[in-house]
């Protein structure tokens, strides 16, 4: 990050004809920014923040970051700030920037990272084409 902060990051490309992730071409990626650990919330569910083998299978790369301050990532966490917002920017721009995406980005999540989702979205980075975040947020 600007800061020198690392964010822990997890890509996931769909895979050539020889079942090994295809870098021959840029893909359509899509951004999940979890505070659960791109490590342990792989594991369990894409709901948890692990990417979503649907996504993959039809040829969407998949980045997963740990926000600031949690999972793996440095820094310190908290929750839905400005800082958390920039740092969105700047992983949609690196996300954006890499050899296998197309410069096409999704935003996608539940709960938490639903919220990290409409946070991205916020930023009106132009690579962001849609943002799809679920249960963002309760009513009491």
């Amino acid at each position: 990050m600007r800061d020198g902060t690392k964010i822990a990051i997890r890509v996931t490309l769909p895979a050539d004809q020889n079942k090994q992730p295809d870098f021959t071409k840029p893909h359509p990626v899509i951004l999940i920014q979890t505070a659960y650990n791109t490590g342990f919330a792989g594991q369990i569910a894409d709901m948890a923040g692990g990417p979503n083998p649907e996504f993959v299978r039809r040829a969407y790369a998949t980045v997963v970051a740990d926000v600031r301050g949690t999972g793996s990532s440095e820094g310190g966490w908290q929750a839905f700030d400005g800082i958390e917002q920039q740092d969105s920017f700047e992983i949609i721009d690196w996300a954006g920037k890499q050899s296998w995406s197309n410069g096409n980005i999704g935003l996608y999540s539940v709960s938490y990272l639903g919220i990290t989702s409409l946070l991205g979205a916020s930023t009106q980075h132009p690579a962001v084409k849609a943002a799809f975040p679920m249960v963002p947020i309760g009513d009491g």
